[in-house]
């Protein structure tokens, strides 16, 4: 059976049996943004379990998109793991439980798959006599086939706490002659003998703080079945990746190498984890999942970093993993249409990222490869974490790809040092602040006893307080004395007005005052204790714990603040009216007046697109749209069609903001009582910040007035230096450009010009019994000078070629060793690596063509000198 039909089949069959059919829902979990993926097809019926909806059914049936990396490792050295996969299953909600599930799991895989009979094996918890009567009794299951395993095979559980039960697995025996072949294996050993094919979980209990089992008012039915292994089994393949969910990719990625699946089995290694991962990211990207640094973006570059490296196993150079997803979209074109709809686009963003990292692909594995030999070298077995943070942040090596690498030598990584490394880099960019800003204390330590701080700035701007505690030097002090200069302190009050710096929003400034104390507050943090921190200057006085203070936000500064974050929601709302519905935020950081904001988009955004963008936001402006602000249960704000932000940690109790029509959002920022107060909209910058991710950055308010106030002034300006009439001013600016184009390539001509081979190999020294030729040029290009050095090595029977070329900004190297001298044990890749490091940048390569460069003009001659150093010394 293909797998179309297997999955027609399994629906069909659950619809005679009165179960509603769900279409499958997506990668990311509709209505929970605590998960990072649907990892299970009951991930969409999580309230339904727990009893927390109304429902109008009680037996549903899906095929569920999944994705899982937690056995990640795995992928590719087995036949069944996957990232991605798709996951049949049967539901019910306090309606069926144990006997039916068990007697239609029976009938559909023996008499609706024909799968034989005795070839089946059945796993039970093994407390669980009722299942084992119902497989014995009403399914006339052999008793020498069922096998009773423990809690870690067979019972479930959504978390410590909670729904759980034990559950039942379906096996299929695949013969003596696979797996392990010992004469022991049996059910439960993990050799692939015997495949899990489907598992009855029965949800019957709540499991209590204590560890105790309570039974559940409303028992539960939550079955999976991998559509994979179903294929392969009744595709009578040995490997998911033989189905016809799979292979059509392998095939495809034949077109790239000269290695065949099948013949190798560390090849086949990696044919199948590019398999697997191209299959995950195309789906991400589908979805709106773009690459990133964090979050599901990360999980996206994970996976194809991984895949492309795999793709270097298999011989390939070449960017290819754009061109595999436009198999996976035919594999699944009646299925997920959307797949194969948007496939130019897609594969257009997997090329993107693919290229990047081929820029630095080489250059990263030339750098591990000389720190495993320098570990390895000094005897270690760790390699040290500032060195994988360095791959990390250099070259774009997700922590996991240089783990993967450095286990196939034998070596592990520091991952708690990398941790650091990534802390301290995260803090050091949290602490690049403008110039004048305070110099906050890298840690804070505050005592647990200081209660939460209450926020009353959404009704005040101004409150009377008591003083909870003071911070100097990143630890609690009684008392400060502000002196004849000032003091940088931090104070923690039990209430106050002022917005801390949260969801991209810069913090309220201003200040509190006591009877005898003055301190200007400009930054305002919330720890994880829940205390409010407000850092300023002691100005003058002296303050103490206990102290009545009234804390005052500078209001003008916070209206302006809310003209931007509102503009943030209307953003958001017109880019996904009239761009794309699937665009979401992906960062923003909101000041007064004005905004950057971050979004998942493929392509820049045209000219007309910007204008029709900024009208619908100024429309809504000019509408005078009143705001309407609510406090909401989180489930019941997402069921009614508010957008949560991935990566913010929500409560229960959840902040609506709502602009009637057009936008709603769980958000605690500060926003306008009525759209009329932003008064102008305007974009000034739209940009590429990341792969897959724009930038959008614009002003509001007086900002917005005052630049289209400066901008006409700068217009007329411009035309009385060009003589022109404003409305002329584009067409001469224009005239002027092309005549500067026509001058850079006439002065681009002259300096392309290669040299004259024969004169170049004149200037060719001996040293140490080798012949070098090493020369220094203006402006050449690393095209050309790749097209000199190859003409030279056919003009050199032995010998060693260095080429440098300064640019404005940088230095190209190319460097050249010769066959025979190779054999020797002279190598470019590491000739290009050490003169490379002199100019301050790195190299790599091969024995026989090594690139690299540098900016540190002044280190050049000495650059040059150090082959000297090398060939006389060997």
């Amino acid at each position: 059976m293909e797998s179309i039909e297997i999955r027609q089949t399994f629906l069909d069959f659950f619809k005679k049996k009165k179960h509603r059919i769900f279409a499958s829902d997506n990668l990311i979990p509709s209505g929970d943004p605590t998960l990072l993926f649907t990892s299970a097809g009951m991930v969409r019926f999580k309230g339904c379990f727990l009893g927390a909806e109304e429902l109008s059914f009680r037996r549903a049936a899906s095929c569920q998109k999944c994705l899982r990396t937690s056995d990640i490792d795995q992928v590719g050295k087995t036949s069944r793991h996957l990232t991605f996969f798709e996951m049949l299953g049967n539901f019910s909600f306090g309606d069926y439980f144990k006997e039916e599930a068990i007697l239609w799991a029976w009938e559909f895989l023996t008499r609706h798959l024909k799968i034989p009979e005795a070839s089946l094996w059945v796993s039970i918890f093994r407390e669980d006599d009722e299942a084992a009567r119902i497989w014995e009794r009403k399914a006339g299951f052999p008793k020498e086939r069922i096998v009773r395993l423990g809690k870690e095979d067979n019972f479930w559980s959504m978390g410590e706490t909670g729904p759980c039960g034990p559950c039942s697995e379906i096996l299929f025996d695949r013969g003596e002659d696979k797996g392990c072949r010992r004469e022991s294996c049996r059910v439960g050993c993990d050799c692939g003998r015997f495949l899990e094919i489907w598992n009855l979980v029965f949800t019957q209990y709540d499991r209590q703080k204590d560890g105790s089992l309570l039974s559940l008012p409303q028992k539960n039915i939550d079955t999976g079945m991998g559509l994979e292994r179903l294929a392969a089994l009744l595709q009578g393949k040995d490997s998911n990746f033989e189905t016809d969910l799979i292979e059509p990719i392998i095939d495809e990625l034949h077109e790239f190498t000269d290695f065949r699946y099948g013949k190798d089995k560390i090849k086949d290694i990696s044919f199948r984890i590019i398999a697997d991962h191209i299959r995950a990211v195309t789906f991400l990207i589908s979805e709106g999942i773009y690459f990133s640094n964090v979050g599901r973006g990360y999980i996206a570059r994970r996976l194809l970093r991984r895949a492309s490296r795999h793709g270097r196993l298999l011989g390939i150079d070449e960017s290819f993993l754009y061109r595999l997803s436009g198999v996976v979209g035919e594999i699944f074109k009646s299925i997920y249409p959307e797949v194969r709809q948007f496939r130019e686009e897609l594969s257009g963003i997997i090329l993107e990222e693919e290229k990047r990292f081929n820029e630095t692909l080489n250059i990263g594995l030339n750098e591990l490869g000389e720190i495993i030999r320098e570990v390895k070298s000094k005897g270690k077995k760790f390699i040290d974490g500032e060195s994988v943070f360095k791959l990390y942040d250099s070259f774009g090596f997700p922590m996991e790809m240089t783990e993967e690498i450095a286990s196939s030598s034998g070596l592990k990584i520091d991952k708690e040092k990398f941790e650091l490394s990534m802390e301290k880099h995260k803090n050091l960019a949290r602490r690049s602040w403008k110039k004048g800003a305070l110099d906050l204390p890298a840690t804070i330590t505050v005592s647990k006893k200081i209660p939460q701080t209450e926020f009353t700035g959404y009704k005040k701007t101004k409150d009377s307080s008591l003083i909870k505690g003071i911070i100097e030097g990143g630890t609690s002090v009684p008392e400060a004395d502000a002196g004849k200069t000032g003091r940088d302190i931090g104070v923690i009050l039990d209430k106050t007005p002022f917005y801390a710096e949260a969801g991209g929003q810069v913090n309220d400034t201003g200040d509190i005052r006591g009877l005898s104390f003055l301190v200007e507050v400009k930054k305002v943090i919330k720890n994880a204790q829940g205390q409010i921190i407000h850092f300023g200057r002691l100005l003058s006085g002296e303050i103490k714990e206990g102290d009545k203070v009234t804390a005052q936000v500078d209001t003008k500064r916070r209206r302006q603040i809310t003209h931007s974050h509102t503009a943030t929601h209307l953003l958001q709302a017109a880019l996904r009216t009239l761009i794309d519905k699937n665009i979401h935020q992906a960062g923003s950081w909101v000041e007064p007046d004005q905004f950057r904001f971050d979004f998942n988009y493929f392509k820049k955004l045209t000219p007309d697109e910007i204008k029709s963008v900024e009208d619908w936001v100024n429309q809504r402006i000019k509408e005078k749209i009143p705001l309407k602000i609510i406090w909401q249960r989180r489930d019941e704000a997402i069921k009614s069609g508010a957008t949560a932000l991935f990566g913010e940690k929500y409560k229960d109790e959840v902040r609506v903001v709502t602009i009637p029509g057009y936008s709603s959002e769980l958000c605690g920022g500060l926003h306008v009582k009525n759209t009329a107060e932003i008064k102008i909209f305007k974009i000034i910058k739209e940009a590429s910040v990341a792969s897959g991710i724009r930038r959008i950055e614009a002003i509001m308010g007086k900002n917005g007035l005052d630049r289209l106030r400066e901008e006409s002034r700068l217009l007329k300006e411009a035309a009385r230096n060009l003589g022109t009439a404003i409305e002329e001013v584009p067409k001469e600016v224009k005239r002027l450009l092309e005549a500067i184009k026509d001058l850079e390539k006439e002065k681009k001509s002259k300096s392309d010009s290669l040299p004259d081979l024969d004169t170049l190999l004149k200037e060719a020294e001996e040293v140490g019994g080798i012949k070098l030729l090493r020369k220094r040029f203006e402006g050449l290009s690393r095209k050309n000078l790749l097209s000199l050095i190859d003409n030279l090595r056919k003009k050199m029977d032995s010998g060693i070629v260095v080429l440098l070329s300064r640019h404005p900004e940088k230095i190209e190297l190319v460097t050249s060793v010769s066959i025979d001298l190779v054999k020797k044990g002279y190598k470019a890749d590491e000739l290009a690596k050490g003169i490379s490091r002199i100019l301050g940048g790195s190299g790599g390569g091969r024995p026989d063509l090594g690139q690299g460069g540098g900016q540190d003009f002044s280190r050049i001659e000495k650059a040059l000198g150090y082959l000297d150093k090398v060939l006389i010394s060997s």
